[in-house]
């Protein structure tokens, strides 16, 4: 596992799924900013709807109970958009991502998270025909769920000279 264990055994680890969300609207003049459709004020839309997301996910707990904290988490780690301060920004976008434990269905936020954004789409559409949000994932990788005693695990405690596995 590529993370700082100080060289103690940890036979689990969290997977990482991330993601992009892009908004695209309708650039104008901000002396009229009915003339378009604001990427970042539609942007703050799709954050409370990650926000939600991400409480749900606290909710339905750790399948595995190994993990601290004992759930999965969503983080919007990057936004960006705008060109300059008079125009109604087109693009935005939001990078985001899920620490998950093993048994974590990652289908359906991402398909929560899909539909909001088809929704927040036809709201923009409804102003400039040019308008879209997508939601791109950008990689995954797997969880490691602990499998206690198993032949990897013993060995790597041997050549370690171990006797125990952390969390």
């Amino acid at each position: 596992v590529g993370e700082p264990t100080l060289m103690q055994v940890v036979n689990a680890t969290k997977g990482v799924a991330t993601y992009v969300t892009e908004l695209t609207g309708q650039e104008a003049h901000s002396s009229d900013p009915r003339r378009g459709v604001n990427a970042i004020a539609f942007a703050g839309h799709a954050l409370l709807e990650l926000e939600r997301l991400g409480e749900r996910l606290k909710a339905k707990g750790d399948p595995t109970g190994c993990f601290d904290p004992p759930y999965a988490t969503l983080n919007v780690g990057v936004i960006a958009g705008g060109t300059v301060k008079n125009v109604v920004p087109r693009q935005c976008s939001i990078t985001w991502e899920i620490r998950f434990p093993a048994g974590v269905d990652l289908m359906e936020p991402l398909a929560k998270m899909e539909k909001f954004g088809r929704d927040l789409e036809s709201r923009m559409l409804a102003v400039s025909p040019d308008c879209r949000v997508s939601t791109t994932e950008l990689r995954c990788v797997g969880a490691l769920a602990p499998d206690n005693g198993s032949y990897a695990e013993s060995l790597v405690l041997a050549a370690l000279r171990g006797n125990r596995v952390v969390s």
